[in-house]
């Protein structure tokens, strides 16, 4: 069963740190199903919530772990109710009393919260319901305490947007667009809020349009799914239910991990490149076509060629961002629209390339282009031999 591999699985070499080793696990687990990775996030959120009686040196642990490997994992799988919970059990163990206010800030308003949500689910249901759309529910999901921190400069008074966002639930993805020209047409919208997950999806199936318009409450975001969407916006398209059978990996960001893990030998640099490079903080940019990237924040754009167009890394011709002409070296920011032109002929790999790749993706790509007797590492020697 699933449960007997997530406890049976080992062959794992020991190493000196026994929280990468366990990392390393966790990620072999991947590569034989994906479904045990779930068990093991909702597993971290029963021990989260029985972290009270452990000593703080372990609460600490725990939580930077939960943080840093568990949080990210459960945002790239689309598992967004064990994200909230995740984040809430972090946040209530934070030096300052954050969590203590929001908590009695939010249960001082809840009252007032359910009747406001109440009052504009009407008045959707009113101006939206017609015989072109049905709407079969509408859901206000609560924020995180986390998100709600982050989102605001100061703890103060708490106000329905800040804490949560409306779930339109209709009957098919036609439907859906239906329903956002509706809610434009009586909801004025916030400009630059739209993001079509439903046309473009991420990878681990998420579907759903976002946007933001203003209601008598103020702007307040809302997500608009199918019932099937709406589903894995809360559980993950990976669930039990959907995938009673063994579920391989095939996303971009589950092979980087599991390529880094038989790579990587050295531990801390396995722990960096996966916190950092592969669940650490990202940004996104598109191709000249218009398709959507994520890549992690800080990177080059000869980071964005490796990941991309691996095998034509040697062929590039000329790099646009923006319209405007750039390096390889160029630092991407979020929204970029990047045109790359490739050559017939391949170069030779080039010195500035070496010295520009950070990225473990980056150094990997580089090294199949190199002779198999070469690696970077003795490249990067030999820089520094030649500029003591």
């Amino acid at each position: 069963t699933l449960v007997d591999g997530v406890t049976k699985l080992g062959n794992i070499p020991k190493t000196q740190n026994k929280d990468v080793q366990a990392l390393r696990k966790l990620f072999q687990m991947m590569s034989s199903d994906l479904r045990m990775v779930l068990i093991k996030i909702f597993d971290r959120l029963h021990n989260m919530r029985t972290l009270g009686a452990m000593p703080p040196y372990k609460q600490e642990r725990k939580i930077k772990e939960t943080q840093n490997i568990y949080i990210p994992l459960a945002k790239k799988l689309n598992v967004w109710n064990a994200v909230r919970a995740l984040e809430d059990h972090c946040l209530q163990y934070a030096p300052s009393n954050v969590f203590e206010t929001l908590t009695q800030q939010y249960q001082k308003n809840a009252p007032v919260f359910t009747a406001k949500q109440q009052q504009l689910k009407k008045i959707f249901q009113e101006k939206l319901t017609s015989e072109k759309v049905s709407i079969q529910d509408i859901v206000f999901d609560r924020y995180s305490f986390t998100e709600i921190y982050q989102n605001k400069d100061t703890i103060g008074a708490l106000s329905l947007p800040d804490t949560h966002y409306a779930q339109f639930i209709v009957n098919d993805k036609d439907d859906c667009y239906i329903l956002l020209g509706k809610l434009h047409d009586h909801f004025r919208p916030r400009n630059h809020e739209l993001r079509d997950f439903m046309a473009f999806p991420k990878e681990i199936g998420y579907k759903a349009i976002h946007t933001k318009v203003f209601t008598p409450y103020g702007p307040i975001n809302v997500h608009i799914h199918t019932e099937e969407s709406y589903r894995i916006a809360q559980y993950g398209e990976l669930s039990l239910e959907t995938h009673p059978k063994k579920a391989q990996p095939s996303a971009r960001w589950i092979n980087s991990i599991l390529n880094a893990n038989n790579d990587v030998l050295n531990d801390l640099s396995f722990q960096a490149i996966v916190q950092q490079e592969i669940l650490g903080a990202s940004i996104k940019v598109y191709s000249i076509r218009g398709e959507e990237d994520e890549i992690p924040t800080g990177s080059i754009v000869l980071d964005y060629v490796a990941m991309k167009y691996p095998k034509q890394l040697l062929q590039i011709q000329s790099i646009k961002v923006n319209e405007q002409a750039c390096a390889l070296s160029h630092t991407l920011e979020q929204d970029d629209i990047i045109d790359i032109e490739f050559s017939d002929t391949a170069k030779e790999v080039d010195i500035q390339m070496v010295i520009h790749a950070k990225q473990h993706k980056t150094r990997s790509v580089l090294e199949q282009h190199l002779k198999k007797t070469t690696t970077l590492d003795q490249v990067d020697i030999g820089i520094e031999i030649c500029n003591p």
